[in-house]
């Protein structure tokens, strides 16, 4: 099963929408505190990272060959 998920990144300020393999009821319990790789063990890295902070997958590599900048207010 896979759930869609938007979230706002903050490298690129832009709103990104990904389509993550995961199991809802692992969804909640992330959600609900469980540490995310205890939750979905099997979603990739980049994933899980784009959940916890809403950078996109690739986005770091892009960033940092100065495809991005970061704005800091």
């Amino acid at each position: 099963m896979s759930i869609l998920i938007t979230k706002m990144s903050p490298l690129s300020g832009l709103e990104n929408t990904l389509e993550v393999d995961c199991d809802v009821i692992d969804y909640a319990l992330w959600i609900r505190g469980m540490l995310i790789q205890d939750a979905m063990p099997d979603l990739p890295i980049d994933h899980r990272e784009f959940l916890i902070s809403g950078i996109y997958p690739g986005e770091w590599e892009d960033f940092c060959r100065g495809g991005g900048s970061l704005e800091i207010h």
